[in-house]
């Protein structure tokens, strides 16, 4: 399956990209048939994002109870119960870490600085490529035009509540 060149990403803001590496996630543990609460957790704390950014407040709040998968993400290790779900579905610890690890680099380096264009693309294009390879094709760029890097420093227009659900929740 091809995926649509990495500039067809561009012109779309770190969170619509976020969106679209949130997307690949979940298709893909949809086809591996990866299924657990760790799991539901990240997503859900991910998706959270973009209501996060609205205000220093919301954003803290947001930071400060982020579930496991975020922090093996950032470096720490699966726990033992997941690493057997890992084992039992065939499924490479070292192949999910670096899923998780650029979804969450698609946003993470641009957190406390200016936004990081070129690492975000760069971290987006890794979650495309590790999933493109299991039949899951990103969602496409068109559904999150709205959301432009040129915005909002590169955040984008913030969403509401309904626009993030839309987002989530769209079949791609």
């Amino acid at each position: 399956m091809k995926a649509p060149p990495i500039s067809a990403y561009t012109a779309l803001s770190l969170t619509a990209r976020l969106a679209i590496g949130l997307h690949c996630f979940t298709d893909y543990c949809q086809t591996r048939e990866l299924k657990h609460t760790e799991i539901d957790a990240f997503l859900d704390d991910m998706w959270g994002l973009p209501l996060a950014i609205t205000s220093p407040e919301a954003f803290t709040a947001w930071e400060e109870k982020h579930p496991h998968l975020v922090e093996v993400g950032l470096g720490d290790e699966f726990s033992d119960e997941f690493q057997a779900v890992l084992r039992h579905k065939n499924i490479s610890p070292q192949e999910l870490r670096h899923i998780i690890e650029s979804v969450i680099e698609i946003v993470f380096a641009s957190f406390y600085g200016a936004p990081q264009n070129q690492q975000s693309l760069d971290s987006l294009r890794s979650v495309i490529a590790a999933t493109t390879g299991y039949g899951v094709p990103p969602a496409p760029p068109s559904l999150f035009a709205a959301s432009l890097f040129a915005d909002n420093h590169g955040w984008g227009k913030p969403l509401t509540g309904s626009m993030r659900d839309q987002w989530r929740f769209a079949n791609t």
